[in-house]
Order: C-alpha cells, then sequence, then structure tokens
C-alpha cells in the first residue's frame, strides 16, 4: 500500500511540476496575445474539458484508472512539447486542446483511484488526509517549479518551458507503473450508456451531489480564471518579474499547507464554516482586488491560495462517501463538467479587462463568486445531514 501511494504522489508531483508556471501569460502576452485571447484559450482548454469530462470518466469506470491516468499524463506531455513550437494564437489553441483532454481524463479519475486503493484495504476513512498529501505534493511541484523556473527566465521562456517537459514525460513514465486498485479489478464490465445511466439516477436521487459539484467547479473555474490574471496584477502593483518565482513558491507553500491540513481545518471550524469559507474567503479577495493595485490585493492572493489547496480535499471527500466504486469517476467527472461550463465567462471577462480595465473584471468575478457560491451552500446545508462529519469518528484522522 504505501509503495502504491508514494508512486501516486511521486506522480502527483511531477504531473504539477511547472518551471513555466510564474511567466505564463507573460509569455503569451509576448507572443502578441491580449486578455481576451489569453482568456480565450481557458475557453478551448475548458471547452475540450466540457464535452470530454462525462464521457472521461465513465472510461475511467468502465476501463480503469490507471489506463485513464497514463493517457491523461501523455496529454499532457503533448500539451507541452506543442507549447515549444507555439507562435500564433492557432498553436496555442491546439496546445490547449491537449491541457483540456488531459485535465478531462484526470479528473476524477485520480480521487477514484486514490479513494478506491484506499478503500481495497478497508482504509477509505483516511481519504481526506491522504488526498491532502497528494494534493499537496503537486502544489509543492508547483512552487518548486515557479521558484527555479525564476533562476532561468532571464535567458527567456524556452528552457522552462523545456523543463516542465521533462517533468511532465517523468509524471507520464510514472503512471505506467501505478497499480490499478484491487475494487476496480474485480468490478464487472458495465456498458458506456449504462453507466451513465446509473450516475444520472445519482443524482436525481441525491441532490446534494449537485450542489457540491455546482459550488466546486464554479468555486475552481474562478480561480483558474484569477491565476491566469495575477501575473498582469502584480505588474500594475509594481512587483518586479524577478521576484515572481519566489512569490508563487510562497503562494503555493500556502496551498501546500492548507491541502495536508484541510482535515484539521475542517474538524477545528466545523462543517458549516468549512463550506462557507471558500465562497466568503474568494469573494472578498477579488473584491479587494477589484479596489486597487496594491499590497492588499496582493496579499489576499494568499487566501485564494489557501482556498485552492483546501477545496479539492473537502469537496472530494464528501461526493466520494455517497458514490459507489463502479460509479465513482463519473459523479466525480461531474464537478470538472460544472467547472467547464462556467469557465465560458471567462473571454468576456478577458474582454472587459481589455475594454474597461482589469479590476473591473475582479469586481465581477468576487460577485460571481458570492452569488453562486452562497446558494449552492445552502442548498448543501439543506438537503444534506452534512453534520454527519463530525460524527464520522475524526480520530483516524489524527
Amino acid at each position: 500500500m504505501q509503495t502504491i501511494l508514494r508512486k501516486y504522489y511521486a506522480y502527483n508531483f511531477f504531473r504539477w511540476l511547472s518551471f513555466w508556471l510564474p511567466f505564463i501569460t507573460l509569455h503569451l502576452q509576448g507572443s502578441g496575445l491580449n486578455y481576451t485571447q489569453i482568456l480565450c484559450l481557458l475557453l478551448i482548454s475548458s471547452l475540450t474539458q466540457l464535452f470530454l469530462e462525462i464521457p472521461s470518466g465513465i472510461f475511467s469506470d468502465t476501463f480503469g484508472r490507471k489506463t485513464t491516468l497514463i493517457l491523461s499524463s501523455t496529454a499532457k506531455f503533448l500539451f507541452i512539447l506543442t507549447i515549444v513550437y507555439s507562435y500564433q494564437f492557432w498553436h496555442f489553441a491546439i496546445a490547449w486542446i491537449l491541457l483540456g483532454t488531459s485535465d478531462a481524463l484526470a479528473s476524477g479519475a485520480d480521487s477514484a483511484f486514490l479513494y478506491d486503493t484506499l478503500k481495497s484495504t478497508n482504509r477509505e476513512k483516511h481519504y481526506k488526509k491522504t488526498e491532502g498529501i497528494a494534493w499537496g505534493y503537486g502544489m509543492f511541484g508547483m512552487g518548486v517549479g515557479a521558484f527555479l523556473g525564476s533562476q532561468l527566465i532571464s535567458n527567456g521562456f524556452e528552457l522552462p518551458i523545456i523543463l516542465t517537459g521533462v517533468a511532465f514525460f517523468i509524471s507520464m513514465l510514472i503512471s505506467f507503473s501505478l497499480k490499478e486498485p484491487q475494487l476496480f479489478t474485480n468490478k464487472k464490465t458495465t456498458k458506456y450508456f449504462q453507466e451513465l445511466e446509473v450516475s444520472l439516477h445519482l443524482f436525481q436521487k441525491d441532490s446534494s451531489l449537485l450542489w457540491l459539484s455546482l459550488l466546486g467547479g464554479t468555486m475552481i473555474a474562478s480561480m483558474l480564471i484569477s491565476h491566469l490574471l495575477f501575473q498582469p496584477y502584480m505588474v500594475n502593483a509594481g512587483i518586479k518579474i524577478q521576484y515572481f518565482g519566489t512569490i508563487y513558491l510562497l503562494f503555493l507553500m500556502a496551498s501546500v499547507f492548507s491541502s495536508l491540513y484541510a482535515y484539521k481545518i475542517e474538524r477545528f471550524i466545523g462543517p458549516t464554516f468549512s463550506l462557507l469559507l471558500i465562497p466568503t474567503g474568494l469573494g472578498i479577495h477579488f473584491f479587494i482586488m477589484g479596489t486597487g493595485y496594491h499590497v492588499a490585493g496582493f496579499l489576499t492572493i494568499f487566501l485564494n491560495q489557501i482556498i485552492w489547496g483546501f477545496i479539492r480535499p473537502l469537496i472530494h471527500d464528501l461526493l466520494n462517501q455517497r458514490v459507489e466504486s463502479s460509479t465513482r469517476a463519473t459523479v466525480l467527472s461531474f464537478m470538472g463538467f460544472v467547472q467547464g461550463i462556467m469557465v465560458l465567462i471567462a473571454p468576456l471577462l478577458g474582454h472587459y479587462g481589455d475594454l474597461i480595465s482589469l479590476r473591473t473584471t475582479f469586481f465581477i468575478m468576487s460577485f460571481f463568486v458570492f452569488s453562486i457560491g452562497f446558494l449552492s451552500c445552502v442548498k448543501i446545508l439543506k438537503t444534506t445531514d452534512y453534520k454527519f462529519v463530525p460524527n464520522r469518528k475524526t480520530v483516524h484522522e489524527e
């Protein structure tokens, strides 16, 4: 079991190890793209993920978690390989289609792989803690890559991009060494549309699955959009580019901390406040950034990163508890499907950034997360026995 988990942690580390991360937007701007075009790339990626999200979950439930993760890591390696040879918008568009494909394949399959691996040995009660560690490895990889990438940027973006490709290739190699969870290998094969029908029935039977997916999908979508806007915000705030790597390392260390201790944070502040923290924290963060390019706005990015590390273990744990292994990846993929729908507004936000100001974009995002986030939280608390969380014998998480 420990060998499997170590391989999965390594897979996450290299999957997210990006030396190019702090400079993506600046690289795209340097290639002649404006805010609208940059956020159109996010839209292209999200549309790809949107169309493939549910089918990829059913594929994982039908053909296996390991196979799906191999395909995902391969697509991500091809994404960065395409970036090396991209000089025009449509070149980058092809790359972002590959990224959307990779994200769709990984979404749901990775968490299902981990949960089923633990459940095979009756250790599923450790999921939230283990998921937090795995996600923390990914965020640590992003932070280390960002810091090292900033030391290499003086000679251009080429070397950080190539090193990122090496990391993604290693992740692909590790995915081949993963072991299919025993729960899946004992599973009877079900046809595609039967899987889809069963999953849709689950959402009709338990509406909390829909609201949990809406909350997770919309909040993650807002953070993905904001991550592309942090770099120009920091430039406007007068922060020099050579400090970006160190800053991103600090940001991501905040994500690592909140991911590793997500189970303790939930236990300390309670289940209700854990849910409400997500839209409240993000809404305040975007609102302050919308008031101007200043230190306060810059510092609230740490709040964004804390929620970025915290949200996945929390939401995925709640979803995993409510579904069986046979439909787990499909149900988890629905959150990514919602995320893809919400990112459809990205080009509109980019247009406002080009036409009016970046600050206006942040004000709109603040309203967006407050309204949808609180509605989702209210529905979750009304339609579920969410108070079951403190009664789940949390001693297992210590």
